[in-house]
């Protein structure tokens, strides 16, 4: 299929779901680039991952929003491109290396996308548990929505979500290091989020309100203070280090199983 006609219908399809309130205009942009970088580097053996990890991440997070139990600070089903980027920008970057360096390139994509997959999962099943979850570095409780929470239902619906990606490339004509590769580097990937989202993100709390928050002013209008991580650490910035390691551990596991 003509290069341009990709991109034409890609940017289609991601203009359609921008209007549908899945994507902003940013957010259209930026899939419309990494989707069209996956394809040029893999096919369509590129997209049916990413284009899995979208649509049951966003219903996943549609209908948390919906019961009222979305986490608070961490941004909703439509996504603009910072968070297109985060989350996707790894995977394009392994599908355009697999021409040139397959096992690298194989490996890079599976371990992105299968990290972003089990977060997303990890996330929105965490938030329909109705018992507090406890701290991944301590394992104390804390309130719903703490970053670096963790819970045994979100741990099982992000290990779930790094299974699904495994068998998506299994399924795909890619070659058979890449669902071994896919599940150790999303698995790891998961948990190395919940280890950045309790140590490095940043966390401020409001004295008004008595809450924490993402943000140094408050949605109360007051400034908030940080407690923990870095100003310039956000969620976003957590899932981009966190795809950057699922694909490191993926290749990892890919280069012993290629030996």
């Amino acid at each position: 299929m003509n290069a341009l006609w990709v991109l034409g219908l890609i940017g289609t399809i991601a203009f359609t779901l921008s209007r549908l309130g899945s994507l902003t205009p940013s957010g259209a942009a930026a899939a419309t680039l990494v989707a069209w970088a996956t394809f040029e580097g893999v096919g369509w053996n590129g997209i049916i991952p990413l284009a899995t990890f979208f649509v049951t991440g966003t219903l996943l997070t549609k209908n948390t929003e919906r019961l009222g139990r979305h986490p608070k600070g961490v941004k909703g089903s439509r996504r603009d491109w910072i968070q297109v980027v985060a989350n996707g920008g790894i995977l394009a970057l392994g599908a355009l290396l697999v021409p040139s360096a397959p096992v690298f390139g194989w490996a890079i994509l599976a371990g992105a996308v299968s990290t972003a997959q089990a977060d997303t999962w990890a996330t929105e099943f965490g938030a329909l548990n109705n018992l507090p979850p406890r701290m991944i570095t301590s394992m104390k409780h804390v309130p719903r929505g703490t970053s670096g929470a963790v819970s045994s239902i979100g741990t099982m619906g992000g290990l779930a979500g790094a299974i699904t990606a495994a068998i998506i490339f299994y399924v795909l004509p890619a070659p058979s290091f890449v669902p071994v590769a896919a599940l150790a580097g999303g698995s790891a990937g998961m948990f190395f989020d919940s280890v950045l989202g309790a140590t490095v993100e940043r966390v401020y709390f409001c004295k008004t309100c008595r809450v924490q928050t993402v943000n140094k002013l408050h949605t109360c209008g007051e400034q908030a203070f940080l407690v923990r991580g870095f100003p310039m650490c956000t969620n976003d910035t957590v899932n981009l280090l966190s795809t950057a390691f699922g694909a490191t551990v993926a290749i990892g596991v890919s280069l012993v199983l290629t030996i």
